[in-house]
């Protein structure tokens, strides 16, 4: 019983690299059930943290990827439209209609940010 354990603990944690997105680019590849998907990044609307899984807005459609947002934040945040708002929100600062005190408006969705976040949000706005 202690062999089997021990060989239990001793096998090292490979993490799959299926479910990981790659940016490439203007571009993002996740994958989406049993295929990958090609999303480019002028389209991506937000991001939306949903437990240990993210959703991904975009014009057209939306995706639930199999990664926190915390992660995707790493591989998103390379690119300088893409921004961490809230906690919960990631957001494409080229789709920002208004900012108000303590939200943003997006497609005439409503999405909380943080009074930190809103000073740097500003900022880069002004950059872009």
């Amino acid at each position: 019983m202690n062999l089997l354990l021990a060989k239990r603990v001793a096998t090292p944690h490979v993490t799959s690299t299926e479910n990981k997105a790659f940016l490439f680019r203007d571009r993002l590849f996740i994958k989406v059930q049993d295929r990958v998907v090609r999303i480019f990044l002028y389209d991506v609307l937000w991001v939306e943290a949903f437990d240990y899984y993210s959703k991904i807005i975009t014009r057209h459609k939306g995706y639930l990827v199999t990664q926190t947002l915390k992660k995707l934040d790493d591989v998103l945040s390379v690119s300088p439209e893409m921004m961490r708002v809230h906690r919960s929100y990631m957001v494409n600062l080229k789709h920002i209609d208004e900012v108000g005190e303590l939200f943003i408006t997006i497609n005439e969705q409503v999405l909380p940010i943080s009074r930190v976040a809103k000073k740097e949000l500003v900022a880069r706005w002004q950059k872009i």
